[in-house]
């Protein structure tokens, strides 16, 4: 009875988590392409990174799809856990590269070195910033929503076998 009922509320969190990952890649994709077709930049490079921003968040979306399916299949949780270990590292190298993606809910704290050392806090919600040889700062940081969903997950994957101490 007891087990059953832990896989039954498994079930909610994992259908949960899905929903989140369609929420998140919906949102991130309206929000690009309404943002990034309306500019007259549509050349290169620029095509290509936008494409590769679409196909993170397809990605989720693709990965919803399986736990909305099969909430309980090893696979989505996979996939999930692979999407929020692409999230948790923020990074921006002015003129060389930078990299953010947040799919969902996202709350980065980091230190921004552009003119002076900054600590920084940033909330956001499906955010996708991918450049290449542009300004864009000087910025490391993580994503912690990402990072504790990943430690859930792979917690969840791979259960320790050393008993936790009680927290009460």
């Amino acid at each position: 009875m007891v087990e059953q009922s832990r896989e039954s509320k498994n079930t909610v969190l994992y259908k949960a988590l899905a929903y989140y990952h369609l929420i998140g890649g919906m949102i991130g994709i309206v929000l690009l392409i309404s943002s990034h077709f309306s500019t007259d930049e549509a050349r290169g490079v620029f095509v290509l990174l936008l494409v590769l921003a679409i196909s993170l968040y397809g990605f989720a979306v693709a990965c919803a799809w399986i736990g909305l399916r099969d909430p309980n299949s090893k696979l989505f949780l996979k996939l999930a856990l692979a999407n929020q270990l692409i999230q948790i590292l923020v990074i921006s190298f002015d003129g060389l590269f930078g990299f953010k993606y947040v799919c969902g809910v996202g709350l980065m704290v980091g230190l921004n070195f552009t003119t002076e050392l900054l600590l920084k806090m940033n909330f956001n919600i499906s955010t996708t910033l991918i450049t290449i040889g542009q300004a864009s700062g000087h910025f490391v940081g993580v994503n912690l929503i990402a990072l504790a969903l990943a430690l859930w997950i792979a917690n969840t994957l791979w259960p320790s076998e050393k008993p936790h101490p009680s927290v009460l």
